[in-house]
């Protein structure tokens, strides 16, 4: 788990782990298809954080439990994950 920092969304795809991700600002689009984005509250932001409501985390818990649950899930995710991550393989960003 991680709170910030294109690096670990990067080190996850390149190696396969999906990422389950906010819908907010450019993790849409740097998660793509190689994980699940799920929604946060608009009052919540880093100057107002607050507690989720059970409702609000939701979401986030069922796609925890998806991917722990069912091995097939899981499996489709990872291949998921491992194709949007070669593009920050090396030979990917070189010249």
């Amino acid at each position: 788990l991680t709170n910030g920092g294109y690096g670990g969304v990067q080190f996850a795809l390149a190696h396969g782990v999906p990422v389950l991700a906010s819908d907010r600002g450019s993790l849409p689009e740097l998660v793509a298809d190689g994980g699940q984005l799920l929604p946060i509250p608009e009052r919540h932001t880093p100057a107002t954080p607050a507690k989720l409501t059970a409702d609000e985390l939701a979401p986030w818990v069922a796609a925890v439990l998806r991917l722990y649950d069912e091995p097939a899930a899981y499996a489709r995710a990872k291949q998921q994950a491992a194709a949007a991550g070669r593009r920050f393989a090396a030979d990917a960003l070189a010249p």
